[in-house]
């Protein structure tokens, strides 16, 4: 006796079992996400023109073991992160006078001593709330070189209180 199968079912069969092979094929896969990690300097460096300063650096090491059953893995990630500063003074003076030719003269750039006394004052606050009470006193002084009239008045009293301040310490 002759038996004849329908088409449709012999495609049907064909479709199922090719789409159980692939599926067995995709079961596991391993997506590798980016990591990230900081860290933060706070200092001051003196660098020259053009000179690198090193701020430091940071080195990490971990390792794994994870055993299954018969299976055993092992992993291990090492990371080293460096900071470093470059410092490079660029005189437009210099550039003006290269590009305009010798002719050209800039007037003398007059620094402005009250600003720069006001400045030395912030800095000598901030030394002395950090703690680095030499550096606050050589700030101060050279605010008080510095500024004229009523601001040198008030950079000479809160000079004292500084000094009355770091003396009971």
């Amino acid at each position: 006796m002759l038996v004849q199968a329908h088409p449709l079912s012999f495609a049907l069969r064909i479709t199922l079992v090719f789409a159980g092979v692939c599926a067995s094929a995709v079961d596991a896969q391993t997506v590798q996400l980016p990591s990230v990690r900081t860290f933060s300097y706070s200092g001051s460096v003196l660098v020259p023109d053009r000179g690198t300063a090193s701020l430091g650096s940071v080195g990490r090491t971990a390792s794994s073991r994870n055993r299954s059953g018969l299976r055993a893995g092992a992993g291990r990630s090492t990371s080293l992160g460096n900071a470093v500063v470059t410092a490079t003074i660029t005189d437009h003076q210099q550039i003006d006078r290269q590009l305009l030719g010798p002719g050209f003269e800039t007037a003398p750039r007059v620094p402005d001593r009250t600003e720069e006394g006001k400045s030395l004052v912030r800095h000598g606050r901030v030394m002395y709330r950090s703690g680095n009470y030499a550096a606050a006193n050589a700030s101060y002084q050279m605010a008080i070189q510095a500024l004229s009239g009523p601001l040198k008045t008030l950079a000479k009293a809160e000079y004292d209180r500084f000094r009355f301040a770091t003396a009971a310490k």
